[in-house]
């Protein structure tokens, strides 16, 4: 292409300045941390772009063109190429993200990376498919964006997005989105990621104990752990996290078409929600003592009381000079602190529906996760003695469970 020009459907601007306010409330920065730690394609992403993308078969990828919309390290736009589409356009605002993108995408000569904000897209009407998967839900002003995707789309073209749903997702709305609101969106990026580890091996553990309550958590079962750990941190890390039903998604996309443009686009949404079939009855859910909610709450304090041990341990050793709470206290013993505050918050709801004797026995997993912390993280030695506690407790823990109903 001679320099100068300007390629059909794209809008002549600037180059891109440093990201405003409203890019950075979109955690950019903090999604670029996590690609930058999980920027390999896995060949289970196939599958999970094919879920998000229900309303495309690989086959009608060929020939298309598209834009992905906040796309990460690129995995999104890796399976439309793959499929045999004609040309794709990804674009991110966090240089770490778009590295990693560049370099999965370098096999196919007709994809563009570049760096765009989703609220000034340099495109007009030249995209046959303008989709985001998983990131409108964590913006500031998702309609801006919304209107900004229908604008780059040709007329007669699609948008699509996916987005965390209400629907199904109770126990995420419910006991591990406070979490995220209160204390992990103010965390700094790498105390996230180290803490994501505890919640992420306490699901691994209870996933190949057979906890498979629907669709989705049978699909997690078949990821590796380093996979699982960078969902759950994906959860823990945004500063904007938006469970919509799926009624106020329908409503942001047809208000962005219809003020962009009158040409016609099919404007879809899609968004995490439980399996068909698993709606539970007010009646069957008053018998299940473990739903669950109940589960992922258990898994959060556990969580909560297992990081604060490590991070009061770490706290025991600064140096008097650092002890800057009535000479006793340093900043990593204070933290230790509130992660036990906050599991205790936490164990005091989930009390209100469990009885105190099953509640301690399901809270002993605390020992386990502890000794196996230390262990991992400290280097601490587990004597022979301490595995068949281990051993003991999770039995116990896993008898408990299969019984908690009768």
């Amino acid at each position: 292409m001679p320099q100068g020009t300007v390629p059909q459907g794209t809008v002549p601007q600037g180059s891109v300045t440093e990201p405003g306010a409203r890019d950075l409330a979109g955690s950019p920065d903090r999604f670029g941390y996590e690609w930058d730690a999980y920027g390999e394609i896995l060949p289970e992403y196939e599958e999970q772009f094919r879920r998000w993308t229900v309303h495309l078969t690989p086959a009608e990828w060929q020939g298309k063109s598209f834009l992905d919309v906040g796309c990460g390290m690129g995995r999104n736009s890796f399976w439309p190429m793959h499929y045999g589409a004609r040309e794709g356009c990804a674009v991110d605002i966090d240089e770490r993200s778009l590295a990693q993108a560049r370099r999965n995408l370098a096999g196919f000569a007709t994809v563009e990376v570049m760096r765009a904000s989703a609220y000034e897209l340099p495109f007009a009407e030249r995209f046959d498919v303008a989709f985001s998967i998983g990131v409108i839900h964590h913006l500031e002003h998702p309609e801006l964006a919304l209107e900004q995707m229908v604008r780059a789309g040709k007329p007669g073209g699609q948008v699509l997005v996916w987005v965390y749903g209400r629907e199904g997702n109770r126990w995420l709305v419910s006991v591990l989105d406070p979490l995220r609101r209160t204390l992990f969106r103010r965390m700094p990026i790498g105390w996230v990621h180290h803490f994501s580890l505890y919640p992420a091996a306490f699901l691994w553990l209870l996933l190949r104990l057979g906890l498979r309550p629907s669709a989705y958590f049978r699909l997690l079962r078949g990821f590796g752990f380093g996979h699982l750990r960078s969902i759950v941190f994906d959860q823990m890390l945004p500063r904007i996290a938006h469970y919509w039903p799926r009624q106020t998604v329908l409503e942001l996309m047809q208000a962005a078409g219809s003020r962009t443009s009158s040409s016609p686009r099919s404007i879809r949404c899609h968004g995490r929600r439980s399996a068909p079939g698993r709606q539970r009855h007010q009646s069957t859910r008053s018998r299940r003592v473990l739903d669950v909610k109940t589960l992922a709450g258990f898994a959060g304090v556990i969580s909560c009381t297992v990081a604060a041990n490590l991070v009061l341990k770490l706290g025991a050793a600064a140096p008097p000079a650092e002890r800057v709470f009535f000479g006793v206290l340093g900043w990593k013993s204070a933290a230790g602190l509130a992660l036990f505050g906050c599991g205790g918050i936490l164990y005091a709801v989930l009390l209100r529906s469990v009885s105190l004797n099953l509640a301690q026995v399901l809270a002993s997993a605390q020992f386990v996760g502890v000794v196996l912390a230390a262990s991992l993280v400290l280097g601490e030695p587990i004597s022979p003695a301490r595995w068949v506690g281990i051993a003991c407790i999770s039995f116990g823990i896993v008898l408990v469970s299969l019984t908690a109903h009768s």
